[in-house]
């Protein structure tokens, strides 16, 4: 068990403010004002909506419907605020043309943002204005702005549209930095303002102006850039932090923010928010938001969540204030990624009798530092052991090993094997066993990846599975050549999915025992082998036999597979024993604790993680069967999210087959007792770089490992 010095360490940290990590270390905690109506669903063709904005009593949407790679279509639509009445509006445009972006004219017409393809040339963009009846009213081309800024070249369908209460359209190029064209009522141009950051999206704000949403780090923190339409310059930049979507404002409210977590409304000082409402407990998706207040203080959101056949499905409700008398599931994630807040979504969506009320630490977009993380890390588990346990937990970057040793963690392998609507033979019952722990399964997940090693059967033959000793003697022979392989990872992997090394039940480890030394000395051998062939990059500059990669889908085993040729041999990871060995990573690990008193609803929540809506969003392979072969056929249509990129390769059945071997096969778990490896793999740095003897090293590790796998064992 854990020594009391360091309880009583751990539990003291927990009077100190979460605030000293710095104010996003704050948890948030999620209220229940506001309640979800009039949902509906969009069709399901509708792949993107560029566009949502309210004109009246109908709300106005931009719609891509690009499933038919052959016969994609773009169109303008709307529908009612019910729900009810979607409706395509019937603008003039040519079967090629596509329509990016929409906005209001203020005369009862539309401002469109229209794209022709023109084949290698590239494109032409042009601003129109359509009337009423959808007849084209005016055009303006775009093109000679957009090469004069600079942004012909790499914008693509990267154009933003906007107008303000005048009808005065502003469009924005983005191509990593903004340009922004400014026109009167007219459609006449007016002038340009130039920018170095990569804009996301132009709103208007609730006292009038138009502003650009713009980062200069990829996202971590983002900018309001305001237009002076008088001075034709930008105004005062609004430094907004955090965002997953920025939108125009009401009233009082300058704009509204979503953090990908929480909605606020929001000044234009710095830091004067109010929080209105957390996202994902309304049972809201977050893959794609659109939000559009009312003057009554309700707003309408149309919400898009991701899949691996299609990229978005998109729903339509409205958010009211209000209470929720259902009985409450809390939760806790350090930071939540998409699948858990869909999962929540749904849930809360769906379910009479219970809702998910997420805790959060991060929003999900923050650039958290390591001491942040650390210090959020350190006081949840000294929360967690003084008592402090939510229903349910993300433990995707928390201690699942230590906690179910612990007796935390309920096992789900009773609930398992009792759900009448979970049949063992509709899984790849091997990823539960791998993702058990002692015996115990604390967690489920959505999907996995699979770290292992391809190899040409010419070079290491068609046998699966081979042992250190093989692996090092074929590298050193020239027979087997792949890129450097760092023997700090390779013993980082093997560790982490096999740590035979350590004995949880008796507090005992043997790093110093001769196996282990041998381990260590066979990592840095095979590691010599590869700077007889690679730079001093690490890079190979000939062909590779053989291949360490993550796979994630059935599109990467199609990628390397072709780069060796085909017919690849998935020989796995080498290892002591020499068995086959593949290692799993979980996208999300859920699970709940023993002390939940609701434990019929929180199982009912992470079941939801089984079942085909979340197994086929996921970013990995599913591992419910059906859904597998769902987003496998769907690749092979080119249905997925991996296409384009460096995965831009036709998926055929010969790697269909190989990922079904590959998933069907996998057998440990990636970074078990993380904390514990990361001691081991820290000291034998030392060995690596040649400062210590292998033995020295490897007693230098058991006095260390002895000490902490004493104070963490069970």
């Amino acid at each position: 068990m854990f020594k009391k010095v360091i309880l009583c360490l751990l539990i003291l940290m927990m009077s100190f403010s979460l605030a000293a990590c710095g104010k996003t270390t704050e948890p948030k905690a999620e209220g229940t004002e506001y309640i979800l109506t009039s949902y509906k669903a969009l069709p399901d063709s509708i792949t993107n909506v560029s566009r949502c904005f309210l004109d009246g009593d109908r709300l106005f949407l931009c719609c891509w419907e690009e499933g038919d790679k052959e016969n994609p279509a773009y169109y303008a639509a709307t529908i009612e605020l019910d729900g009810s009445n979607f409706q395509k509006l019937p603008l003039d445009l040519a079967g090629t043309e596509i329509l990016l972006d929409i906005a209001p004219d203020g005369r009862g017409g539309l401002w469109a943002l229209r794209m022709a393809p023109d084949g290698e040339e590239g494109a032409d963009y042009a601003l129109c204005r359509f009337a009423q009846d959808g007849s084209l009213a005016s055009e303006f081309p775009l093109n000679s702005l957009m090469e004069e800024a600079g942004a012909l070249r790499w914008t693509g369908k990267d154009l933003f549209l906007n107008a303000d209460r005048d009808g005065k359209p502003c469009v924005v190029a983005r191509d990593g930095k903004t340009s922004c064209f400014l026109f009167d009522q007219g459609g006449n141009y007016l002038f340009t303002l130039k920018n170095s950051g990569d804009p996301r999206s132009v709103i208007a704000l609730a006292a009038g102006p138009l502003a650009v949403c713009s980062t200069q780090d990829g996202g971590g923190a983002y900018s309001l850039l305001p237009i002076d339409m008088e001075k034709q310059a930008w105004g005062e930049p609004v430094e907004i932090g955090t965002a997953a979507n920025v939108f125009g404002g009401f009233g009082p409210t300058a704009y509204y923010l979503f953090d990908s977590s929480d909605f606020y409304s929001c000044g234009t000082d710095a830091g004067e928010r109010d929080r209105l409402f957390n996202w994902s407990t309304l049972g809201l998706a977050s893959g794609d938001t659109h939000v559009c207040p009312l003057a009554d203080g309700r707003f309408a959101v149309v919400a898009g969540a991701y899949s691996q056949t299609r990229l978005l499905s998109y729903e339509f409700c409205i958010v009211e204030p209000g209470d929720d008398a259902r009985t409450v599931l809390t939760m806790l994630s350090l930071q939540p990624e998409d699948s858990l807040l869909e999962a929540i979504a749904l849930f809360n969506k769906s379910s009479d009798e219970y809702r998910v009320e997420l805790t959060t630490v991060f929003p999900k977009n923050e650039n958290v530092t390591p001491d942040d993380w650390d210090n959020a890390v350190t006081r949840l588990n000294a929360a967690l052991i003084a008592g402090e346990v939510p229903d349910l937990l993300d433990l995707r970057s928390l201690p699942a090993d230590a906690y179910s040793r612990r007796g935390l963690l309920e096992d789900l392998y009773p609930y398992l094997r009792s759900d009448p609507e979970i049949h063992s033979s509709d899984y790849y019952y091997n990823v539960f066993a791998a993702l058990s722990i002692d015996g115990k399964l604390p967690y489920v997940t959505s999907s996995v990846r699979i770290f292992t090693m391809l190899a040409e059967p010419g070079a290491a033959g068609t046998a699966r599975g081979w042992t250190m000793e093989a692996f090092a003697a074929m590298k050193n022979s020239g027979a087997l050549q792949m890129e450097f392989l760092p023997p700090t990872l390779l013993l980082k992997l093997i560790l982490g999915a096999d740590n035979r090394f350590v004995d949880w039940g008796k507090g005992e480890c043997r790093y110093d025992s001769a196996e282990f030394a041998r381990l260590l000395e066979l990592c840095l051998d095979q590691a010599r082998a590869d700077l007889a062939w690679t730079n001093e990059d690490g890079l190979f500059a000939g062909q590779a036999n053989c291949i360490y990669t993550p796979l994630d889908s059935v599109v990467a085993v199609a990628y390397y597979n072709a780069l060796l040729g085909g017919g690849a041999n998935p020989i796995g990871m080498p290892n002591l024993s020499g068995e086959v060995m593949h290692i799993l990573e979980p996208a999300n690990k859920i699970g709940f604790s023993t002390a939940c008193t609701h434990k019929d609803g929180a199982w009912a929540f992470v079941r939801s993680f089984l079942e085909p809506r979340l197994q086929e969003s996921g970013w990995y392979f599913p591992y419910r069967k059906s859904s597998f072969e769902k987003i496998c056929s769907a690749a092979v249509k080119g249905n997925t999210i991996w296409s384009g990129g460096m995965y831009d390769r036709e998926v055929g059945q010969e790697d269909i087959e190989l990922a079904r071997e590959l998933l069907a096969s996998a057998n440990y778990c990636a970074n078990s007792d993380r904390e514990l490896v990361d001691i081991v793999v820290q000291i034998s740095g030392a060995y690596f770089a040649g400062g210590e003897a292998v033995q020295e090293t490897a007693n230098e590790i058991q006095n260390r490992a002895k000490l902490y796998v004493g104070e963490h064992a069970e």
